[in-house]
């Protein structure tokens, strides 16, 4: 069966992360459809067939791991759907942990449309193959990665993805803040994590490594810590702000 006849589910909180991930499935000749919550994707999966599922780990109400042992227990012994987890976690022991809840491989975030179709093929049995392209060499400056703002811009969802991005910094930003003011670590962690996705989807990388500096300190509950990064997150912001905007324009 060809790309073009198969329809992928993305499973995944951050809008960002959504519009990226159906970009790239769409420029593989796929289909695919997007909910932000592990309770969408069942109500979907219970209705209809979906060739493969991208599947986000961290969400809250139900994340990945437990909508994937709802699927398998939905499915019993007379289906199968293909769940490839999707997530910014690189933990030891996050790919077992992922095998272990009934998904069949693991692509942690971010990658590119090749990483991603290759990972399908090989669940598809497909022979074609979308060779990666050799890096360029490098016109980096020290907020965004140009590559990454290459990639989304031949996606065709640069705009909208860093509308999303920067519509979702001053909503995670000001939890953040609210949630270390008050001691909330769980709620400052996962504020951290999606955060730390959505400015490494983007090419935000230095960004990226302060939130996961700042979600490992609140999954310590370190308030000390916490405050220090918080800190430098919120130094950083304005640059990064001014970047996406150029790049945007």
């Amino acid at each position: 069966m060809s790309a073009a006849r198969r329809i992928i589910l993305v499973v995944d909180d951050n809008a960002v992360n959504q519009k990226i991930m159906v970009g790239q499935l769409e420029s593989l000749g796929y289909a695919a459809q997007a909910v932000n919550s592990g309770e969408r994707a069942l109500a979907l999966v219970a209705e209809r067939r979906f060739d493969a599922i991208l599947m986000d780990c961290q969400m809250p109400v139900l994340d990945g791991y437990d909508t994937t042992r709802a699927i398998r227990k939905l499915e019993g012994d007379t289906q199968h759907t293909v769940v490839i987890a999707v997530t910014a976690h690189a933990l030891l022991g996050e790919r077992q942990r992922c095998l272990t809840a009934g998904m069949d491989d693991y692509l942690p975030k971010p990658f590119r449309a090749a990483e991603l179709n290759a990972v399908l093929q090989r669940w598809f049995d497909h022979e074609e193959t979308v060779p990666e392209q050799p890096p360029p060499p490098q016109q980096q400056s020290a907020v965004l990665d140009s590559d990454t703002i290459d990639v989304l811009r031949n996606l065709g969802v640069l705009g909208r993805v860093l509308d999303l991005f920067l519509d979702g910094l001053k909503t995670h930003m000001s939890t953040l803040r609210s949630a270390v003011d008050g001691g909330r670590f769980v709620e400052a962690r996962q504020a951290a994590h999606t955060l730390r996705g959505a400015s490494a989807q983007i090419g935000a990388q230095r960004f990226s490594a302060l939130c996961e500096h700042m979600e490992n300190a609140a999954e310590e509950a370190d308030g000390a810590a916490s405050r220090e990064h918080l800190r430098a997150l919120e130094a950083a912001r304005p640059v990064l702000e001014a970047e996406v905007t150029k790049a945007r324009s």
